[in-house]
């Protein structure tokens, strides 16, 4: 068995999810499919005696998207090109049109405007029609091509069904609905993508690796185990890895969630994305590129939507046999009264939009909001089971906070509490940390400034590395 990661041009809805996963279940030698939305990823698991990567490839592309092998550890950032420019200037022109035509009938519905009137050119609808419904009849095609029904399918009936019988605006506000609908799935998709943008972001993209005794700049890609990189006061660590020589404070909170730094020294272990607060650090890599610690949490949070929930998998299951139903009710609408305008409603009516498409959306959508504050939810399984969880242990202290550390009392120990204010200790403990970079010393000396109190200038000031002030 091999398994291999697809990079799937175009799939940005559940509907396209779905094709794709029955597509190649139906191929001979395919033991396993997830389709990752948010990513624009395909993770395959076939028997390479059976069936080889190029008809795997073959076979996504013949339902209108583009495949190819991803080679190397990298988030394919959606850019706004050509493409992107037509399918808004369709959008924009088809709800426009839509607006302008509901207008009409509701102007018509209380009176203010005459039956018969026609606002909108004849001309201008049939276009609208062809316009926007060309990705639906794109996809209702290439659908019927590979024997699947789908919910592109019924709408191009019901659209090319109602400019049939002259039901023209009947048929343009089929797809000024439908492209309202792709609309939102998108945008829900794309807000969900910059979860995993954001998380990208936390890893710097160059470093500085010793070699021969000079350091030399380089990508973090080509970085590999066993580099030495340099990492100084205030840069992000690259790579996960041991430090080898020197000593600082480095902020894991990317990672492990803990406001307050962490000192490190010679034989600790340190982790990509995490910031180095204050020393000279020479790491040696352990870990690059999709094996850090990082990359295993991007992971995660990619294949997230795969793990299904009861819910999500009902939804599938319903919509795979329901959309035949329908089609089959219509048929049976048409041939009972005899009027296509009947038949049409039914299609319409009958959309399994709300089901099939809605569940998936909305556990992408949970999923990737979460990420951004720092939830990592594995998927729709362990989503649903939190609606039954009454109670919450946490395993670590200093993870549920504001991130960073607050000074909210303090405390005079002394048998004699006349010799000395709280005021005087807030101003010392401030002149001893005002020099000082850590957390805590940011929290004394904001706390002294808030109560006006003057800071007086230490007269000298030593930092030691694990040890404090």
């Amino acid at each position: 068995m091999k398994t291999i990661e697809l990079k799937v041009d175009g799939l940005c809805c559940s509907d396209c999810a779905i094709k794709v996963e029955n597509v190649l279940k139906a191929t001979r030698g395919v033991t396993d499919i997830k389709t990752l939305i948010t990513s624009e990823k395909a993770v395959i698991t076939y028997d390479e005696a059976d069936v080889n990567t190029d008809e795997i490839i073959k076979k996504i592309e013949g339902i209108g998207h583009k495949a190819q092998i991803i080679s190397n550890f990298k988030f394919q950032i959606l850019n706004f090109n050509s493409e992107n420019l037509a399918d808004t200037l369709r959008f924009v022109f088809i709800i426009a049109i839509g607006i302008i035509a509901l207008g009409e009938i509701g102007l018509e519905y209380f009176g203010l405007l005459k039956r018969g009137i026609e606002i909108i050119p004849l001309p201008v609808t049939i276009l609208a029609i062809l316009i926007g419904g060309y990705p639906i009849f794109k996809k209702a095609f290439l659908g019927v091509l590979n024997k699947q029904i789908n919910v592109d399918l019924m709408m191009s009936v019901g659209i090319i069904g109602a400019a049939a019988i002259g039901e023209f605006k009947s048929s343009m506000l089929i797809v000024f609905f439908m492209s309202i609908a792709h609309y939102l799935e998108e945008f829900t998709v794309t807000r969900s993508r910059q979860a995993i943008k954001e998380l990208i972001k936390l890893s710097p993209k160059t470093a500085r690796i010793k070699l021969n005794g000079r350091e030399i700049e380089v990508e973090t890609k080509e970085l590999k185990a066993g580099d030495i990189v340099v990492v100084r006061p205030g840069e992000k660590i690259p790579v996960d890895g041991v430090i080898l020589t020197g000593s600082s404070s480095v902020d894991q909170s990317p990672i492990t969630g803990e406001s307050i730094p962490v000192e490190k020294g010679i034989g600790n272990d340190v982790f990509a994305a995490t910031l180095n607060r204050s020393g000279y650090l020479e790491i040696k890599t352990t870990k690059v590129g999709k094996d850090t610690t990082l990359g295993k949490i991007i992971k995660l949070v990619e294949e997230a939507e795969a793990h299904k929930a009861p819910v999500q998998k009902f939804a599938d299951s319903f919509t795979t046999y329901f959309l035949p139903s329908a089609l089959s009710f219509a048929l049976i609408t048409y041939l009972i009264s005899g009027k296509a305008i009947y038949a049409i409603a039914v299609l319409v009516a009958a959309c399994p939009c709300a089901v099939g498409l809605a569940t998936p959306l909305s556990v992408i959508a949970s999923v990737g909001s979460s990420a951004k504050k720092g939830f990592l939810i594995k998927g729709g399984l362990y989503l649903e089971a939190l609606a039954k969880v009454d109670c919450v242990v946490m395993d670590k202290t200093g993870t549920l906070t504001f991130g960073k550390p607050l000074v909210t009392d303090i405390l005079v120990v002394s048998s004699q509490q006349s010799a000395v204010s709280k005021e005087d200790i807030l101003r010392l403990a401030a002149s001893i940390e005002k020099h000082s970079e850590h957390a805590i010393a940011s929290a004394i000396i904001e706390r002294a400034e808030k109560e006006g109190i003057s800071i007086p200038e230490p007269e000298g000031f030593k930092y030691l590395i694990g040890r404090g002030i």
